[in-house]
């Protein structure tokens, strides 16, 4: 496997704001990562995405086959029904916030990343700076995105679960140690590297 292709403490600036919430999402740094990817996937079949999130990586790949995999239910729900047509909401009121939880799960992890302060799961309504419309910034990042996958494979599974096909590069965007903790149980970063010194498939990962 390969190990660490960049560090997490990158400082790279961005004019990037009208983007969709999400804690930890790559937007910032994915047209230094894609490039780099891409390259590495030339003589690959298939580009898996163990830890997709908001998939700000995957929906920029190029690739005959992809899969993008995350633990969190909602969220995959959220790609899955975009996937299939769904059209997420424009507008998010604060009482539509705090119904949210009951709701269904991919109108949930919409409105509880999409909508919510840094992007973390129902970490707090957002309010606008000025004018800025977080429901609709998400929206439109999704629809975006979800264009360029109508392809790609999702599914709800531990990383170790997965079905990796031969001849693939599997990229890991691990939660960080010692941060701010993702909305699924604990990271075992221990368990994670244990499997990754069993793999046999070319492994990029941050972490």
């Amino acid at each position: 496997y390969t190990k660490h292709l960049l560090q997490p403490s990158l400082n790279l600036e961005t004019k990037e704001r009208n983007h969709m919430q999400y804690m930890g999402g790559k937007v910032r740094i994915a047209k230094y990562l894609v490039p780099v990817l891409q390259e590495r996937l030339k003589d690959k079949d298939t580009f898996v995405d163990l830890f997709c999130g908001s998939c700000n990586i995957i929906s920029a790949i190029k690739a005959p086959n992809r899969i993008a995999n995350d633990l969190h239910k909602e969220l995959i729900a959220l790609h899955k029904a975009v996937q299939q047509g769904w059209v997420p909401p424009s507008v998010v009121t604060e009482e539509d916030y705090k119904q949210a939880k009951q709701a269904e799960d991919h109108l949930k992890a919409f409105i509880g990343f999409g909508c919510s302060f840094s992007g973390k799961y129902f970490g707090g309504y957002a309010r606008g700076e000025g004018d800025r419309n977080y429901a609709l910034n998400a929206k439109n990042t999704l629809l975006k995105k979800h264009q360029n996958m109508k392809d790609v494979e999702f599914f709800n599974l531990n990383y170790s679960e997965v079905n990796i096909p031969s001849n693939s590069l599997v990229y890991c965007d691990i939660p960080y140690k010692d941060t701010t903790k993702y909305s699924t149980d604990s990271f075992d970063h221990s368990s994670f590297y244990s499997w990754l010194s069993l793999q046999l498939l070319a492994v990029i990962y941050f972490g």
